[in-house]
């Protein structure tokens, strides 16, 4: 198991029930590209622009498989890092301190305070949700103006999850949303 992220463009809500099949299913695949999107409630304001559970029919599509769970903390804390947050001390569920750039933002989230590079992202589910077009669009910004700093992190596969996010948020502001699944 893992996070795979699909990008929608230029998404229309269904109007009706053209949407669904006789026996109330989703209709799916081409050139029906109807979708279902279920907005996270642990994490307000992501997608304002989205409603909960309507069908969609998309333009187009796109994806690509983030990898484990682990693997996208350990991407989060490196984007966190490279956004320039201050490393903070914590105390995880175990009761055992440890350090970390990302909690910085966790933090911020429990107050309500969504600022910052990246935020909404490194802030985010790491299985499920929908980031929709407004915060997608800022987050497009966000990748292109740390392009630079993501150029010369030392690890690859860093890099190589980072174009990947650059492209799916760049394809959903074009009236679009990022589904994490």
């Amino acid at each position: 198991m893992g996070l795979n992220i699909t990008a929608y463009k230029n998404i229309t809500m269904s109007s009706g029930n053209e949407a669904f099949d006789d026996e109330g299913d989703l209709i799916q695949g081409d050139p029906n590209k109807w979708f279902q999107v279920y907005k996270n409630v642990n994490f307000p304001g992501r997608a304002d622009d989205i409603e909960d559970r309507k069908a969609y029919k998309a333009e187009d599509s796109v994806g690509f498989r983030v990898g484990s769970y682990n693997g996208y903390g350990w991407w989060r804390e490196e984007l966190a890092k490279l956004a320039g947050y201050a490393e903070t001390e914590y105390e995880d569920h175990h009761g055992h301190t440890k350090m970390s750039f990302s909690v910085t933002v966790w933090f911020g989230f429990d107050q309500g305070d969504f600022t910052g590079p990246f935020a909404e992202l490194i802030c985010f589910s790491d299985c499920e949700g929908v980031i929709g077009n407004t915060i997608s669009m800022k987050l497009a910004k966000d990748f292109e103006e740390f392009q630079e700093r993501a150029n010369i992190h030392e690890s690859e596969r860093f890099k190589n999850l980072y174009k990947g996010w650059k492209e799916v948020f760049n394809f959903a502001s074009d009236r679009g949303c990022v589904e994490f699944h």
